[in-house]
């Protein structure tokens, strides 16, 4: 996600720790729970804030600092292939242009939520296909049946796999990767929302889904691979939730199918 905001890769794939911009996003997330409930009473935003945790307050800096001093320079060259700010910036100068603490806030939000939402959905639905072997068995027949290799994958054909497209609705449905909707604020004057008169300054919330991320990554590991739970006993689904869940590794065994 780092490469496609901000034209720099966090090397994840490569290096088997984390980047200290990923821990700090994860700490971030925290404090956005904790900062909805201050919201909640106004009177005691102060006094939340002041109990904080100084690391967790540090966190939150820190993911902001990162995200920002990439933008910066990002912005200060032109990259070889287009990113998300290749489209962002056509519109520099004119009426509609972003303003630059917009551009900021917004580079921050893309890494927090194209980061973690993909990822978190996927191992839940990995999870529960691997407690679920009939299941898993079928999708991967669906995949491996479908495609003789992961070059023939496409935005199209994945989308008639009409078992995985069921799967990962049910995975949003079980787990889903944001456990709150993003909330929106209705204009004044009022909207309407799913079919519905909404009043305005209603707040209100809707999932954002990336169908095809999820078809295209599932397909790729189960067209490869056979997989196995490292501990089947293990109840990894009893987790903690801070906006988002605070999940454990998820150890799965991988054995190749090629």
């Amino acid at each position: 996600m780092a490469d496609l905001t901000f034209g720099e890769s966090l090397n994840q794939l490569s290096d088997a720790s984390y980047h200290p911009w990923v821990w700090a996003i994860f700490s971030h997330i925290k404090m956005i729970a904790l900062s909805r409930v201050s919201r909640e009473w106004p009177g005691l935003s102060h006094l939340f804030r002041a109990i904080l945790p100084k690391d967790a307050k540090e966190k939150q800096k820190q993911h902001l600092r990162f995200s920002s001093d990439l933008l910066d320079k990002r912005m200060a060259r032109k990259p070889e292939q287009p990113d998300i700010w290749s489209f962002v910036t056509r519109n520099a100068g004119q009426e509609e242009a972003l303003h630059p603490t917009e551009l900021y806030s917004n580079g921050a939000l893309f890494m927090l939520a194209g980061t973690e939402t993909t990822a978190t959905l996927l191992s839940g639905l990995t999870y529960m296909l691997l407690k679920d072997p009939d299941r898993m068995k079928r999708l991967s027949d669906e995949v491996r049946s479908s495609f003789p290799s992961d070059g023939n994958m496409g935005m199209f054909g994945l989308s008639r796999l009409e078992y995985l497209g069921a799967c990962i609705e049910e995975g949003l449905r079980l787990y889903p990767p944001v456990a709150v909707g993003p909330p929106r604020t209705v204009p004044q004057g009022g909207a309407t929302v799913c079919g519905r008169w909404i009043p305005g300054g209603t707040i209100v919330q809707a999932p954002i889904l990336a169908y095809h991320e999820m078809r295209l990554i599932m397909s790729n590991i189960l067209l490869n691979f056979d997989l196995e739970l490292c501990d089947p006993a293990t109840d990894w689904m009893d987790q903690k939730v801070y906006t988002l869940w605070d999940k454990n590794p998820l150890m799965v065994k991988l054995r190749s199918t090629r």
